[in-house]
């Protein structure tokens, strides 16, 4: 009786896992915790979270004019996303307006766009639930090959240029007086967060997005003392958190997405109830 459990426990994995739906969404979910636990500390050290709740929410908008004019979702979703990026970037750059007001006008603006072009849209509809809340399983092995190309495109990319990020994510000032193009720097993290936002919207969804992907930096800080291990510590707590998540939600009938950011957040919630005391 003691070894049927494991074995049954084991039999109920490869069933799962001889799924293909099931199968290539675990590991698309793993490819995108891995990127959202990398880039949780970037966002959390430049104060980044609110960059990441425009970005998401504009996809409602690009959404809302695919359907309107009828073309690829994915790269109406990539190119109105970068550009809402690009344009709140730019405008941060030559105005004294704090960058929270400016993310805040630009995140109702794309919802407001998103509502209008689905006014008058006659091309069918998008399926709004698992656009705002995710749906984990329903990720195709086109998906799980595109996550996995950005992965490494983005690594790539940090791994050449880590140390002027670094330098510059710390003391943009310094860095530029240094020779760093700063300005190119900080596109690099613009756009990486705003690939993997456009990215992880099926999966995590527009509304929880932003949570998964600060939640884990934020955890992480409260046990590290230096930026290599915060961005360690926080990839692999992304990757706990994802795949408790993805279990749960399979088994007890979850909501994905919720699922992830509610078991994110106990556990952020329990490391700063236990640190204080």
């Amino acid at each position: 009786m003691t070894t049927a459990v494991p074995h049954a426990e084991v039999s109920v994995m490869n069933d799962l896992f001889a799924i293909d739906i099931i199968k290539y969404s675990f590991l698309t979910g793993l490819i995108l915790s891995v990127l959202c636990g990398f880039l949780s500390f970037f966002i959390v050290e430049k104060k980044l979270s609110f960059l990441t709740v425009a970005v998401s929410h504009s996809a409602f908008g690009a959404l809302a004019l695919a359907l309107l004019i009828n073309f690829n979702r994915d790269a109406i979703l990539y190119i109105f996303c970068f550009s809402v990026a690009l344009i709140v970037f730019e405008i941060k750059k030559r105005t004294v307006i704090e960058f929270e007001t400016i993310l805040g006008i630009f995140f109702a603006f794309t919802m407001a766009l998103g509502i209008i072009f689905l006014k008058f849209s006659n091309n069918g509809a998008f399926d709004l639930n698992a656009t705002l809340f995710g749906s984990v399983v329903s990720s195709t092995k086109s998906d799980l090959i595109k996550t996995a190309f950005i992965g490494i495109l983005i690594f790539a990319v940090y791994f050449l240029f880590f140390k002027d990020i670094i330098f510059t994510l710390f003391d943009e000032d310094v860095a530029k007086v240094s020779g760093i193009n700063t300005n190119f720097i900080n596109y690099i993290i613009l756009f990486s967060i705003t690939l993997v936002i456009v990215t992880g919207i099926k999966i995590i969804g527009i509304i929880l997005l932003t949570a998964f992907m600060t939640i884990p930096a934020s955890i992480a800080l409260n046990f590290t003392s230096s930026y290599r291990a915060t961005i360690l510590v926080s990839t692999i707590l992304s990757l706990i958190i994802f795949t408790g998540s993805f279990f749960l939600a399979y088994f007890y009938d979850l909501p994905p997405g919720a699922t992830t950011v509610v078991v994110g957040t106990i556990i952020f919630t329990l490391v700063h109830i236990i640190k204080s005391n």
